[in-house]
């Protein structure tokens, strides 16, 4: 048993996506090929893919700086800004993906210019692999 985080310690989520065959620049994504054809059905083009997105395993810190970002406060108010909160734990803790065609590290610029559902399928992916680690 470690008490301690590795800087090396990771995990993987796996997200396929497919491209429509009658809306032009429509993408279907998810993190199963099951649930793609399922939402899909007969307008998913035979062209998908599945692709792997590694994050590192947060720290106490990391978790620290992820809750500290999301925190809104005024002089009567304290909040929590979800999105904020969604968009720096995956630029924190993802380290490299294959989105490209190959593995590459991944920089938040890159994180920041997914398109919507791939981000929100990727983060859905990430919540629940840190769900079942007992890490959110």
């Amino acid at each position: 048993m470690n008490l301690f985080v590795n800087s090396n310690d990771e995990f993987s989520v796996k997200i396929v996506i497919g491209s429509s065959k009658t809306k032009p620049n429509y993408i279907y994504c998810d993190v199963d090929e099951k649930n793609l054809k399922d939402a899909g059905g007969d307008d998913l083009a035979d062209d998908f893919k599945e692709y792997t997105v590694w994050f590192r395993v947060p720290s106490y810190s990391d978790i620290n700086r992820i809750v500290d970002s999301a925190i809104v406060a005024d002089t009567q108010n304290i909040r929590i800004n979800a999105a904020e909160m969604r968009e720096s734990r995956m630029c924190t803790l993802i380290k490299r993906w294959n989105l490209n065609g190959e593995e590459t590290a991944a920089t938040k610029e890159e994180v920041l210019k997914l398109h919507p559902l791939v981000a929100a399928v990727i983060s859905f992916g990430m919540d629940i692999e840190l769900r079942e680690r007992g890490l959110i």
